[in-house]
């Protein structure tokens, strides 16, 4: 569990080349401080009525992206939080309460479930399926995202079940509560406990059949001071109510948890839901907010007492509870009306512009850079526009009314997904094309400049092209032999690199690769090379060498 002191160093102090947050709303502070504590690629995923507009993108280095709920309508909202960072071996999760916002890092009143994850473990590959699942749902023009699914992606890994520990979120059919409910023993009768800073004022039946399922015996429920308790828990006998003492850091908590104790084991959720019917009881085609957690079950008791234990009064009944009827509101979520505004690089001429404007007597008033623009609906719906812009510079100062005027820097995924191949998400990138296994890169290299060689106190420029292209083959295998996970990205990669290099130094890299490739068991890497080195054979004719004849040699020659 981390705080708001340690959430950042946490991010700190795992190195990682691309992460991937969810939050329901942020700031640009927030933004800013992730930055500095990363040295990695940045992409936020963000209700798409709370953006911010991007003066500072990091050159390039952090994106935001809207993204509506997978049965939108006015009250539901994209309310995940949680943050993927990849980093050469493993991953780190860090998931709960917390938006990327000023408030969630005011102060201590939020909950994070932090992990490492193994690549190859069923656990991971859920998270990294809830991202994906939301592209559909996303706003922007740039394949990022889906770029980024794939380096998570190690589908060469045979994936490993991780007992006791469960990625749930909402799916078309299941709910959070169904996730929970599968946990259930049916032989006792456990003690419920809820934290959750919102609930519901009407359940409908959703409460009422949830109670009956999880048959308590006693429910505590912890509540912000005088929040109003529903009708449906009020009927049962056995409720106890917290609410957090004067000056304790549980007031205005904003955690969001769940423990059913039995007296072998315990089921927790920690998550982004609310115990509400949007929260936790909806499914998404019932309209229910996005939502995501884990849910951990172990013979391990007592698992969050640090939590429950601390800062709270003692429970009191129903009869003794005082109630703030006003309080009730704060179950629908607040939706900002300001607009915002982000911008994509689209080719070396155009952007594209897009807007969030809830007003649309503001339509008519937008202009970039004192030009007047004409705005196209996008999703009509969602009061997102957009309209296509000629690139001036990469800042664009954008005015909407008499009350919005901000400069915005133009987000350019080429960048992106260089500096991404820099840090080392490629396989085979190199900052020199002196150093390239691409042989047409090379030679061009070797024209150009040559190749610097200091002999006896002088500097000899010589073009050895061969000799340097077998330099450049072994000393990118001895970097591929030390690296120990291949992504589908990396798949892609290779098959782009293969496809445009030919004969015998094709032939001679791809050997290499095969041969490293077999000796790590990459299967889909290997069948790859194959394929192209049987097109190599066929078309090389003056090697004459037939595809019996070079398995034949494979086979003697990777022993050695």
């Amino acid at each position: 569990m981390k705080s708001r002191k340690d959430f950042f160093q946490t991010i700190n102090n795992f190195p990682h080349s691309l992460a991937v947050y969810f939050t329901f709303t942020l700031d640009k502070e927030v933004i800013e401080k992730i930055a500095e504590n990363s040295y990695g690629n940045i992409i936020i995923l963000h209700d798409y009525r709370q953006g911010v507009s991007l003066k500072n993108n990091w050159n390039n280095r952090v994106v935001c992206i809207p993204v509506n709920t997978l049965s939108q309508h006015q009250q539901n909202c994209f309310h995940s939080k949680l943050a993927l960072l990849k980093g050469d071996d493993k991953a780190k999760l860090l998931l709960g309460s917390a938006n990327l916002s000023r408030d969630s890092f005011s102060k201590e009143k939020e909950i994070c479930f932090e992990s490492d994850l193994e690549f190859h473990s069923e656990f991971y590959n859920s998270v990294v399926n809830y991202i994906e699942s939301v592209i559909p749902q996303t706003h922007t023009s740039t394949e990022v995202l889906q770029n980024a699914i794939n380096k998570f992606r190690f589908s060469n890994e045979e994936q490993k079940k991780q007992t006791g520990l469960s990625f749930v979120s909402h799916s078309v059919n299941t709910s959070i509560a169904d996730n929970v409910c599968n946990q259930l023993q049916q032989d006792e009768q456990p003690i419920l406990k809820i934290a959750s800073p919102f609930l519901s004022a009407d359940f409908k039946t959703e409460l009422s059949d949830f109670i009956k399922q999880v048959n308590p015996k006693e429910i505590q429920l912890y509540l912000r001071k005088n929040y109003p308790v529903p009708d449906d828990f009020k009927t049962f006998q056995a409720l106890k109510l917290f609410q957090p003492k004067s000056r304790s850091t549980r007031n205005g908590f904003h955690a969001k948890l769940i423990s059913i104790e039995y007296s072998n084991k315990e089921v927790v959720f920690i998550g982004s839901a609310n115990f509400s019917r949007q929260g936790f009881f909806l499914n998404l085609q019932q309209g229910a907010n996005q939502e995501c957690g884990i849910i951990i079950s172990s013979k391990q008791k007592h698992i969050l007492d640090d939590w429950f234990n601390e800062g709270w009064e003692k429970p009191v009944t129903i009869n003794e509870w005082t109630e703030d009827e006003s309080l009730s509101e704060q179950t629908k979520e607040i939706f900002q009306d300001e607009p915002y505004v982000w911008a994509e690089k689209l080719n070396v001429k155009e952007a594209m512009l897009f807007f969030h404007i809830a007003d649309t007597e503001l339509l008519n008033k937008v202009f970039a850079d004192g030009n007047k623009l004409q705005l196209k609906s996008k999703v009509e719906a969602l009061n997102i526009y957009q309209c296509n812009y000629k690139l001036k510079s990469e800042t664009i100062l954008i005015k909407i009314g008499n009350s919005f005027s901000e400069e915005i820097t133009i987000f350019n995924a080429e960048s992106f997904e260089q500096r991404a191949k820099e840090i080392g998400d490629s396989l085979f990138f190199e900052s020199n094309n002196i150093d390239s296994v691409t042989p047409a890169t090379l030679q061009e290299a070797v024209e150009k400049d040559g190749i610097k060689v200091t002999t006896l106190g002088a500097v000899v420029v010589e073009p050895p092209y061969l000799e340097q292209y077998f330099y450049n083959v072994k000393n990118r295998i001895t970097l591929l032999t030390r690296r120990k996970f291949f992504s589908d990205f990396h798949t892609q990669e290779l098959q782009t690199l293969l496809e445009s290099i030919s004969g015998g130094e094709g032939i001679y890299f791809i050997t290499q690769l095969l041969k490293c490739f077999e000796t790590k068991k990459q299967t889909k890497l290997c069948n790859i090379c194959k394929d192209r080195i049987q097109k190599l054979l066929s078309e090389t004719e003056a090697l004459n060498i037939s595809s019996q004849s070079f398995n034949t040699f494979f086979k003697n020659w990777k022993k050695y």
